[in-house]
């Protein structure tokens, strides 16, 4: 498989089950160690070593699920799990910032603050 994605850019994997769509984001976002080929970003080495240059990429990647209930946890607020990746990779300083940009990305997507 090859593929390239501009910057800015939404890649969707679509196909039927156990046909490697979990397998392909879990080995471009460095979740699994790749046995063959390469995979890089933005002409870097993506690979498995949880090191510095790791967690920056994590940062600006992301894997979705297609099970839309796998992708929430039901027992916490939906705000606390936006909020959530901001803490883990220190992206806004202190709980206003995060609310303020949870509440931003609530209204990007069309849903209420409440």
């Amino acid at each position: 498989m090859s593929f390239t994605l501009p910057r800015g850019r939404t890649l969707g994997l679509v196909g039927e089950s156990g046909c490697g769509k979990s397998t392909t984001a879990k080995l471009t976002l460095g979740l699994l160690p790749a046995t063959r080929g390469r995979i890089s970003f933005e002409g870097a080495a993506v690979t498995a070593e949880r090191d510095r240059h790791w967690r920056a990429l994590r940062r600006r990647m992301q894997m979705v699920h297609q099970d839309p209930l796998a992708a929430l946890d039901r027992r916490l607020p939906v705000g606390e799990q936006v909020v959530e990746p901001l803490v883990v990779h220190g992206l806004e300083a202190g709980p206003a910032a995060r609310r303020q940009k949870a509440l931003a990305l609530f209204e990007a997507v069309g849903l209420r603050a409440d």
